[in-house]
């Protein structure tokens, strides 16, 4: 029993699979307006009204890596800048970090 344990535990280890990093099990929309916007080198990050998403935290962040980066910065700098509402897409969640793919803007 106990190698198999062993095995196991080193099995997870060794198989690239983070045990903070996770998806949802159903993407979620959360929404309302921006009050703050970091610029990272990874990622672009932002609070929405202090609202936390499902992953823990206030904290939005949209990967630099996504394929429409350029458009989702955009539209998060045009909300912030026009106080308007936006709604973004939570698709993932590294430790409480909330990870975005999508977003929209009531304008």
């Amino acid at each position: 029993m106990k190698k198999l344990f062993i095995f196991m535990v080193l099995s997870f280890c060794y198989s690239g699979v983070s045990a903070e990093t996770y998806p949802l099990h159903m993407h979620e929309w959360k929404g309302g307006m921006i009050s703050t916007v970091y610029a990272d080198p990874q990622d672009v990050v932002f609070v929405i009204d202090g609202n936390a998403g499902p992953c823990g935290s206030s904290f939005y962040h949209i990967k630099r890596r996504n394929t429409n980066f350029n458009e989702f910065y955009d539209l998060v700098l045009m909300a912030f800048s026009t106080s308007k509402r936006i709604s973004v897409l939570i698709v993932e969640c590294i430790n409480s970090r909330n990870i975005l793919s999508h977003g929209r803007a009531s304008l």
